[in-house]
């Protein structure tokens, strides 16, 4: 099979004067489906039966679990939009047979929901493979489909976030299917189009408030639409509208049945520039660090490859580039301005990005191939291995590291044979335990000793007084994770007593236990919280960060 070289700017680039040329695309991209599947998949039962991550600890899989155990669908809690939520609730129904095969699982393996909502979470990320194909074929051509596939499904961000059971991919993966519909749109301007469109807009905003920003290209190519014949482009409009607003509501029921506390909820959403600054951020300044994200999230080529695109769309695609470029630009400018930063935030607009690398990618390879008669399907396959393999190559890095035993599992394992039963243990990250929102009244791991549990806000907010405190009560034991301290350390200027805690500690504790996330003999990078948790870069050898435990002898531990 011999695949046509490209003709002429916007025309089709495939030919598809057979059967199996039109065939072949969809081969590729099947492929691509089991590769994004299998990288997703690979180390999906990390930390288990510990669960972490703070955010997939609290808030989806345990209100699921909850639904099902109770009867009781209303999350109480609008936060978050409850979407994924609801799709947990419905897959545990049918996995664990309801609540009484819930309530058994339970029983022998508390964490058992959540390697479920995993596997769930990866599938949909997945999936996202597909629906990028299609964006970018009705974009641009099968070329830009293809390309913009192979970088979806080997996205550093996107795979690293499909390894956890929280709203962030999925809301990535609604928005594309907005994007589908809108690339649709811009393509024929039909009824169907506007459905898609609306339906994913309703979707991902219902995953995840930010994702409404989804929004914005599809009214552009309805503008383009509507100075084409006015009558169709407003019809349309309000056909995805409807289309939006009942896949939300749908999407977040608790707004039709329980609409008074919903609203109560709602309020309580930060509005731009409030809140606290994050402690430890890498960057000061959210405009310079969410272009970071992307240089290592999608990669570096690709993020050239990228702006490339946005150029070369302005130059021949105008209409094209007015739809996709300012998304990211104005998504950025209002979440650069608030005060903490989360790599993860920017998965809504990762599908745009992506897309204008795929036309990058097709506008470089057609470059060479015209200018310098250089074949054309080893050119274009060469340069989509050469914007991908950036993040692929730390992709399986990030999976061989996950599989690896977490620093804060080989502590639990050091405490269990050399602390004594009833101890008094202080707590910071090390133990922890899934569902624990379903029992208020558990704090930490209540097994062997008696546990002084300090969470991520203790941990920031800690005073050198409470070590005083410790040795007075007889807590002897005290731990450190590098998830808080290196933060506090960093930041000390913002946090100057707990950074005092901490330095207090190291000089009047001993020292019985360390284990360390980098591998034996590598350089330590400078604290960052994204790749500290993310372990992009090669150093990591394991997850956790830096556990350390410490002995006092002061006091009643003396």
């Amino acid at each position: 099979m011999v695949l046509a070289r490209p003709t002429k700017e916007g025309e089709s680039d495939w030919s598809t004067d057979s059967a199996d040329r039109r065939l072949l695309p969809w081969v590729v991209v099947g492929l691509l489906f089991l590769l994004a599947l299998s990288l997703r998949l690979w180390s999906i039962g990390h930390g288990l039966p510990s669960i972490y991550n703070p955010d997939e600890a609290a808030h989806f899989v345990p209100r699921a679990v909850d639904f099902v155990l109770t009867g009781d669908r209303n999350p109480d809690y609008l936060i978050n939009p409850p979407l994924v939520t609801y799709l947990f609730w419905v897959v545990f129904e049918v996995w664990f047979g309801g609540s009484a095969g819930l309530a058994e699982t339970l029983s022998a393996d508390p964490s058992a929901p959540y390697q479920v909502a995993r596997v769930v979470i990866a599938m949909i990320g997945a999936v996202g493979v597909v629906v990028a194909f299609l964006a970018g074929k009705l974009m641009g051509g099968v070329r830009v489909g293809l390309v913009a596939a192979s970088l979806t499904a080997v996205a550093f961000l996107p795979v690293h976030w499909s390894h956890f059971a929280t709203n962030d991919v999925a809301a990535m993966v609604a928005g594309s299917v907005c994007l589908l519909g809108t690339a649709w749109v811009l393509r024929d301007g039909r009824i169907p189009a506007y459905l898609v469109a609306g339906a994913g807009l309703g979707l991902a905003t219902g995953t995840k408030y930010t994702a409404g920003i989804m929004l914005l290209p599809l009214l552009t190519a309805t503008f383009f639409k509507w100075r084409e014949d006015r009558r169709p482009a407003l019809i349309g409009l309000l056909t995805a509208g409807a289309a939006a607003i009942v896949t939300f509501l749908l999407s977040v029921p608790p707004l039709l049945f329980d609409f008074q506390n919903s609203l109560q909820d709602l309020n309580r959403l930060s509005l731009p520039g409030e809140g606290d600054p994050k402690i430890g951020q890498a960057q000061e300044n959210g405009f310079v660090y969410y272009p970071w994200v992307v240089a290592w999230g999608l990669g570096w080529l690709a993020s050239a490859a990228a702006v490339g695109g946005a150029v070369w769309l302005m130059m021949r695609k105008r209409p094209v580039a007015l739809t996709l470029i300012p998304t990211p630009l104005l998504y950025v400018a209002f979440m650069g301005g608030q005060p903490a930063f989360f790599g993860r935030w920017l998965l809504p607009v990762f599908p745009i990005v992506i897309v204008l690398a795929a036309f990058g990618v097709i506008a470089t390879a057609d470059f060479l191939t015209r200018r310098l008669r250089w074949p054309a399907v080893p050119v274009l396959v060469a340069l989509c291995i050469l914007v991908c393999l950036q993040s692929l190559i730390h992709v399986v890095h990030m999976n061989l590291a996950l599989g690896r035993d977490d620093t804060r599992a080989l502590a639990a394992e050091w405490m269990e044979a050399n602390i004594p039963a009833t101890e008094r243990f202080v707590n910071q990250g090390i133990l922890v335990t899934p569902l624990l929102d379903l029992d208020p009244d558990l704090e930490g791991i209540q097994n062997r000793w008696d546990v002084v549990d300090q969470r991520a806000g203790d941990a920031v907010g800690a005073r050198p007084q409470w070590l005083d405190q410790f040795e007075s009560d007889g807590a002897c034991w005290v731990s450190t994770s590098g998830l808080y301290s290196e933060r506090v350390l960093l930041d000390a200027h913002l946090v100057p007593q707990a950074a005092d805690y901490y330095r207090g500690l190291q000089e009047r504790g001993e020292v019985v236990f360390r284990a360390s996330s980098y591998r034996e003999g590598a350089e330590p990078v400078p604290f960052n919280f994204e790749w500290v948790t993310n372990l992009y870069p090669f150093s990591f050898e394991r997850p956790g960060g830096e556990v350390v435990i410490y002995r006092l002898h002061g006091g009643a531990c003396a």
